[in-house]
């Protein structure tokens, strides 16, 4: 938990302190459509390599992650 807090922290600074600058370089619908394309790469990451944990134990998530 403390590491997916600092990534998304991390994140959110680095968005935070160049959004204004890339926007005047680029444009604002280009910057949209950037931060749109690395939201669907995130999201298809979590997809194909995040295994689901709904209704597990943390016995079972244990042993379901040791295997990979």
């Amino acid at each position: 938990m403390a590491l997916t807090s600092s990534m998304n922290w991390g994140i959110n600074l680095l968005i935070s302190l160049t959004f204004l600058t890339v926007t005047e370089l680029i444009g604002l619908s280009w910057v949209c459509f950037i931060y749109t394309i690395m939201s669907l790469a995130s999201l298809a990451f979590v997809i194909v390599f995040i295994p689901e944990t709904k209704g597990c134990s943390l016995e079972q998530i244990s042993v379901e992650l040791a295997k990979q």
